[in-house]
């Protein structure tokens, strides 16, 4: 069979796009076989058997060539090296565009690794080159990688800074709809670390819909459930069953993910913590493979706490820490660190008396009222000096 395929690539009156397809299904079997020396060698001999193949033409194989690798960690890696020798052979054989096209894909690869720091030093010069050749939508890609890395690192201004350039960018360039539902995605992830959750969930709708229609199902799936998240903490978890009727939404109701985030919206609106704790615990491992829903349901799991501990407090002067332990379940020694955080954080107006373990609350004087009172009295006081002056 693959003879028969090299044969339609060699022959002259085979015409392009059946070329295209012979070329396309032979690395196909290589990627399927994890025969990377030999995917390398086809592309970098290509002009061997396909004289009159275009550079145009080129960089659009590779591109469906890379499409086509499956998204591992043990592939990926092995991708590097050869993405490293093309990227030779690009450069030796003066293919600028190829070349750093190939680039924009080392830096993908890179950011998949975790390898941010390696992907960040490469980003500073391939910036310039596409710049100079004017290829905005690889600057634009190139832009949403550094802003990815970024924010692995934990800087969260140089990855707003970014996305930023990302977006004006895309502003006035043509990008595909999964380059602008990567953009989507991004801006709402940044916007829920800011705590704006309702206005997140434009932005992870708009991705959800375009990673949909550039059939990137993966992509789609977590922008549902970073939306119903953006629905949970924003306190509107009763909109989160109309969310299905939306036919992007719909594939995705049976997500593991996403039935946990829907217990999770019911265990929020029953206000039932020992649930939630539960579902956290019990999901631990599926959770922490997302850092970013994992951390922000660390942050809704404290509100609910604190909200709790408030109810429950608000119409005593004194309270013992055992009776709020009871009524929500918990063990003395968790509510008595949550309320000593909140006292230190000016939640609570009261201090704790480890004597019999209760809680003493103050009342809560209106400062505004206070300040306007004193400032009544400054003024009196200036009239009395003046006077006594005069």
């Amino acid at each position: 069979m693959f003879e028969q395929l090299k044969e339609v690539i060699s022959n002259q009156n085979s015409s392009q796009e059946e070329k295209e397809i012979a070329f396309l299904e032979i690395q196909k079997n290589n990627i399927s076989t994890r025969n990377y020396n030999a995917l390398r060698e086809n592309i970098t001999s290509i002009r061997e058997y396909w004289s009159n193949i275009t550079t145009a033409r080129l960089t659009k194989i590779i591109k469906k060539i890379f499409n086509m690798i499956p998204c591992e960690y043990e592939t990926l890696e092995n991708m590097l090296n050869v993405l490293d020798d093309l990227i030779l052979w690009a450069e030796k054989d003066n293919k600028n565009l190829l070349r750093l096209d190939l680039e924009c894909k080392r830096i993908y690869v890179y950011i998949f690794l975790g390898k941010y720091h390696d992907a960040l030093v490469k980003i500073k010069d391939i910036a310039k080159d596409l710049k100079k050749f004017d290829d905005k939508n690889n600057l634009i890609s190139l832009y949403v990688y550094e802003s990815k890395a970024f924010y692995k690192i934990k800087n969260p201004n140089r990855a707003k800074a970014s996305l930023t350039a990302a977006r004006a960018l895309a502003v006035s360039t043509y990008c595909s709809y999964e380059l602008q539902a990567q953009i989507d995605l991004l801006n709402g992830m940044y916007l829920c670390d800011e705590r704006n959750y309702k206005i997140a969930f434009s932005y992870f709708l708009e991705a959800m819909e375009g990673f949909t229609i550039d059939k990137k199902c993966e992509f789609a799936c977590v922008s549902l459930r970073y939306l119903i998240l953006s629905k949970i903490i924003s306190k509107n978890q009763n909109e989160i069953e109309m969310l299905f009727k939306n036919k992007n939404a719909a594939p995705y109701s049976n997500d593991n993910l996403v039935k946990l985030l829907i217990e999770i919206g019911q265990c929020c609106t029953d206000r039932n913590l020992r649930r939630y704790l539960s579902l956290m615990e019990n999901n631990r491992q599926i959770l922490e493979s997302d850092e970013f829903l994992f951390s922000h349901l660390g942050y809704l799991y404290d509100i609910l706490l604190e909200n709790n501990i408030i109810k429950i407090i608000e119409s005593y002067s004194v309270v013992y820490l055992e009776l709020i332990s009871k009524n929500l379940n918990f063990e003395v020694e968790i509510i008595e660190e949550k309320i000593r955080k909140m006292i230190l954080d000016g939640k609570i107006n009261g201090i704790l008396n480890h004597s019999d373990m209760s809680l003493i609350l103050y009342n809560n004087i209106n400062e505004h009222a206070f300040e306007k009172d004193c400032l009544v009295q400054i003024e009196k006081l200036k009239k009395i000096c003046q006077i006594n002056k005069s």
